[in-house]
Parts: structure tokens; sequence; C-alpha cells
């Protein structure tokens, strides 16, 4: 049975582009720095919205602001999203 929630993406285009495209989804080397800065900024977005994650302490995001609306326990990794949370 097929799994529904997987995503897809398709490449298409000369053999070299697609090579590239690849490697900066996979995160491989020769991926710059910003791009994977990007891709961990979109993960803690992402993990935020699916509450995996959560600010120690109330805390104000005015892009999103339901990204914040609980706080929860005192957690290493609850502490480094409430930096990113502080930083964005």
């Amino acid at each position: 049975m097929p799994n529904r929630c997987t995503n897809w993406l398709r490449v298409s285009g000369p053999e070299y582009h697609v090579q590239n495209a690849r490697a900066l989804i996979e995160g491989g080397e020769g991926v710059p720095l910003y791009a994977r800065a990007a891709a961990e900024r979109i993960q803690l977005f992402l993990a935020g919205c699916a509450g995996l994650l959560y600010t120690v302490e109330s805390t104000d995001y005015a892009p999103y602001p339901a990204l914040v609306n609980e706080t929860g326990s005192d957690t290493l990794q609850n502490h480094v999203f409430k930096q990113w949370v502080a930083q964005s």
C-alpha cells in the first residue's frame, strides 16, 4: 500500500543540474553553508508548528504568533528553539 504522506519532488533537466539539485536537497558534500542554514531554519520552524518543539518561556514571534502560544518543558531542544525564535 502506498504511503500517502510521502512528499515527492521531480527534478528534470540536464544531468549536471539534476545532480547539483539532488546534492542541495540531500545535504551532501559541496552544499553551501547558507543552504544548510536555510534548511535548518525551515526544520526548526516546521518542528515548532508540529508541536515537537516549544519555547521554555513566553515570548513573541511576530511573523507567526501561533508558533509560540504554548511553553514547553526545560529541555536542551526547547532552549535551542527559544534562541532561534529570539533571533528570527
